[in-house]
């Protein structure tokens, strides 16, 4: 088998002999001694060792029809890759254990096959913007029901582990939270469901992802930073479970209700963490290999305030504020994908510090980065550039503009009065 794609009844299996190659539709694709890419696809089965009856069974299931369910909701706006110049991003695909979404380089698109969807979530947990949701339990829902559990410590266990915890004795306090994704919680998710409920969370699960993982480990830097306690125990079997157990409590000084309605990802997580921090300063936590934290520089002397940063930047980290004619960071907001200084037209003069997440009160408010006058026309007096724009432009076209009174006189105009100048 040199290559099979498509989808479960509608593959594609391209098949090689000693002379020839030939390419084949099917249904479904049964192989023994399966490679790994093949069983990402749907309709893709291993079969060694299995009883004939056995594989019947399995096309008996899933034919004449095959159910399946949209598993995730794109949000093509805040996407750090979709519709964007440079590569910066698509976690999302490294992360996925089928074919269910793929990047297309040339058209910067993410393609997305829900058919070949396992649900598992490992997608949403890594997407640093938001801009992938779980569709069966998205954040604005997970949050509402966090609020149901306050003074309660809440216990998130993935659908498929609920039947074996069953076998481990739950103290009084304690009531499950199931979920559905088993890679799907990420780090608002945790926030969340210990801030509402003011209690420590535990994770249980035998296989939570990296994302998931990494999420839990960020939390829990902040916590011990701030509160000198964990907040979240991972659970990957009965004992450590029953440890977890022993250790969460409830009645926690994180306690927090917030209301997220209409908020991205990046700035409940700011909220939440900010409403931790308060007006005190607790040091730095350092970021992880897919949650990255820091600031952005720029060198406001050669800044024109062109506000091409700000148009790149999809997070709402960069905000050009027009009552101080000033770009301002909101730290906090900034998922350190770098568009912005790629975007930058004036050369060395944005750059990325990828410092962390600092646990002090500004890093969580907006705070000037550059900042210019407005320039005023010397024909009628408007205000239509700044003045570091205009006087770049001046001092490139002064020498071809040095014979020409008139024409040296356009820099300093407004673009009405330029034409009424030239004619």
């Amino acid at each position: 088998i040199r290559f099979v794609y498509g989808e479960i009844g509608d593959l594609a299996v391209t098949i090689l002999s000693e002379r020839d190659e030939v390419e084949t539709e099917a249904d479904f694709f049964l192989i023994s001694g399966a490679a790994p890419y093949q069983l990402r696809q749907s309709g893709c089965y291993e079969i060694s060792g299995l009883s004939d009856d056995k594989i019947l069974e399995i096309l008996n299931s899933k034919s004449p029809v095959y159910r399946y369910r949209n598993s995730t909701i794109f949000d093509p706006a805040i996407c750090q890759y979709h519709g964007r110049r440079n590569d910066l991003c698509a976690k999302c695909v490294e992360v996925c254990p089928t074919v269910a979404i793929l990047k297309n380089d040339e058209k910067r698109e993410l393609v997305f096959s829900h058919i070949d969807c396992i649900g598992c979530g490992a997608c949403v947990s890594v997407c640093p913007s938001g801009a992938l949701k779980f569709a069966r339990l998205p954040q604005s829902v997970f949050c509402e029901i966090a609020k149901l559990y306050r003074g309660k410590i809440p216990l998130l266990i993935a659908e498929g582990e609920i039947s074996p915890a069953l076998n481990v004795p739950l103290p009084c306090g304690v009531l499950p939270l199931g979920f559905f994704g088993t890679k799907q919680i990420d780090e608002v998710n945790l926030l969340s469901l210990m801030q509402e409920s003011g209690s420590s969370v535990i994770l249980c699960g035998a296989d939570v992802g990296e994302g998931t993982r990494e999420a839990a480990e960020l939390v829990n830097e902040i916590s011990r930073a701030i509160y000198g306690r964990q907040a979240v125990f991972l659970a990957q079997n009965l004992s450590e479970l029953s440890e977890a157990l022993k250790l969460a409590q409830s009645s926690q000084p994180w306690e927090f209700s917030l209301n997220e309605f209409n908020l991205s990802k990046k700035e409940i997580f700011s909220k939440r963490v900010s409403a931790m921090v308060g007006e005190d300063g607790f040091g730095t936590v350092k970021s992880g290999e897919r949650l990255k934290f820091g600031e952005v520089a720029i060198n406001e002397s050669s800044c024109t305030l062109c506000l091409s940063c700000v148009g790149a930047c999809n997070t709402g980290a960069l905000y050009a504020d027009r009552s101080d004619n000033s770009i301002k960071l909101n730290a906090s907001l900034c998922t350190m994908c770098n568009y912005c200084v790629l975007s930058c037209a004036e050369k060395d003069t944005m750059a990325l510090n990828f410092s962390g997440l600092k646990l002090q009160p500004e890093f969580f408010s907006y705070r000037t980065l550059a900042k210019d006058e407005l320039f005023r026309c010397i024909e009628c007096g408007k205000e239509f550039a700044t003045a570091k724009a205009v006087m770049k432009i001046a001092d490139m076209m002064s020498a071809h503009f040095a014979d020409d009174v008139e024409k040296m006189k356009t820099l300093f105009c407004c673009g009405d009065c330029k034409a009424k100048i030239m004619i």
